[in-house]
């Protein structure tokens, strides 16, 4: 067997070949619309990807498994699990499983299992040998390192109001289903610490069953009821832009989907462009965005959060230009930016070539200098917000920004932990024409300087 894992950092998220080398075929398990490295991989082991498939509709990236079954010939297997609303769009060009249902690829079975919770037509694939033997499970946004898939997103991303209790309780069902496997199965979780689609997420590759049963709350013996108050409690605000990602996921996009014109834009024409109503996302990092800020430009730094912030930020439906400060980030920006499906991207401009005429610096603001008559507002999430705050400040998260109506909001300080969400909510806050700065510190040092002056 030939078993190769990908993993996308930005996304923190894992997808999967697995391979007969036999018969020289592969399946892929959730890929990316990063389709180069499995095609890269099969092409340098000699293999055909014969079969594509994933666990579930995806709220967090698009989806690459349509595209890849085109671009391979391979069929594609999607799950016919779950109420009519939760059905693949484009299901009459793919094998439609349900539970139990296998596919074979030479000696390898991988045999689908419903895991209902997270979403209703949630899959687990069990890998089994020839004999029936299963030797692991990918479970996808089912079990996790240390933590279970969440399942309020129906209610608090898709806008399905009061499924968040009941979808507990069928992840609760879900859970007693991997009662009959032994402690030493292994499980490939399909997210890794960073993801959003959980809120205590470990970072190691695969873990076993019992290891799980061992550490993870959830597979804990428990009531229903304490199980649904533990699955329901502290979950992050999920990114502004799973529900887009629900949809699109749903209707399965193809390269033609992306045919936009790309072009390098000279950095002179900037501002026009932002008086043109195009989004204008400045990739580079802090240090170098402080004394050269293009106004009305989002700031938001690439590294492993850009995807949630991007897609919080980010408006779907207007055009975007990256700001990069090399080539090699810009590709990878937009990149990052397609794989959450944003597909009006015109170009890219790298910050060397703007007129020094056209920066100007970042507005931030010292804690000990905010005034006492300026709000402060807290992006930080709700579980962080209920540890401490700043007394007397507003919460309103990063990811929720987006869907707020701010355009009316008075001048104000935004503060979050580290500075780092503050930096990328401000830029956005500035872009609707709200007076905002940045508290670019730690959380600590904010509180600990507006409690001393404000309660002198």
């Amino acid at each position: 067997m030939i078993f190769e894992r990908f993993f996308d950092d930005m996304l923190a998220q894992a997808s999967f070949l697995i391979a007969c080398p036999v018969v020289g075929e592969a399946i892929v398990i959730d890929p990316t619309t990063n389709l180069d490295r499995y095609l890269d991989f099969a092409d340098r082991n000699g293999l055909k990807i014969s079969h594509v498939t994933e666990t579930h509709i995806h709220a967090d990236f698009v989806s690459g498994s349509r595209e890849l079954a085109i671009r391979t010939g391979a069929q594609l297997h999607v799950s016919d699990e779950g109420p009519a609303e939760w059905k693949y769009a484009f299901a009459d060009s793919a094998r439609l499983l349900k539970d139990g249902d296998t596919i074979q690829i030479g000696k390898i079975v991988v045999r689908a299992i419903h895991t209902p919770g997270h979403t209703p037509e949630h899959l687990t694939f069990g890998l089994e040998t020839g004999d029936g033997e299963t030797l692991g499970l990918f479970t996808g946004d089912f079990v996790f390192v240390g933590d279970l898939g969440r399942p309020d997103l129906l209610e608090t991303a898709a806008g399905m109001a009061n499924t968040m209790e009941a979808s507990a309780k069928v992840l609760y069902q879900s859970v007693q289903k991997l009662a009959k496997y032994d402690d030493s199965i292994l499980i490939w979780p399909g997210h890794g610490a960073g993801s959003a689609c959980g809120k205590s997420l470990g970072g190691t590759p695969e873990t076993t069953l019992g290891q799980e049963r061992k550490h993870n709350w959830g597979l804990q013996p428990q009531t229903e009821e304490a199980f649904v108050t533990a699955a329901l409690a502290n979950q992050p605000e999920p990114p502004g832009y799973f529900a887009e990602m629900k949809r699109v996921n749903k209707l399965g996009l193809t390269a033609e989907d992306y045919a936009t014109p790309f072009r390098r834009y000279a950095g002179n024409v900037l501002k026009d462009l932002l008086g043109q109503d195009f989004q204008v996302i400045d990739t580079r990092q802090r240090p170098a965005v402080l004394n050269q800020y293009l106004y009305r430009s989002l700031t938001i730094p690439l590294g492993r959060s850009f995807t949630n912030w991007a897609g919080s930020l980010v408006e779907f439906g207007r055009p975007i230009v990256v700001l990069s400060d090399s080539d090699t980030n810009a590709k990878a920006a937009v990149a990052a930016l397609q794989s959450i499906g944003f597909r009006d991207i015109r170009g890219f401009s790298l910050s060397g070539s703007v007129p020094q005429a056209d920066w100007q610096a970042f507005p931030q603001v010292q804690s000990q200098d905010v005034p006492n008559d300026m709000s402060i507002v807290d992006v930080r999430t709700g579980a962080e917000r209920a540890e401490m705050q700043v007394p007397g400040s507003k919460h309103l998260p990063i990811f929720r920004l987006l869907s707020s109506t701010v355009e009316q909001m008075q001048p104000c300080a935004v503060h979050c932990g580290s500075g780092a969400r503050a930096f990328a909510a401000t830029s956005f806050l500035v872009s609707k024409g709200v007076p905002a700065q940045a508290l670019i510190e730690s959380f600590a040092t904010v509180h600990e300087n507006t409690l001393a002056k404000r309660t002198a």
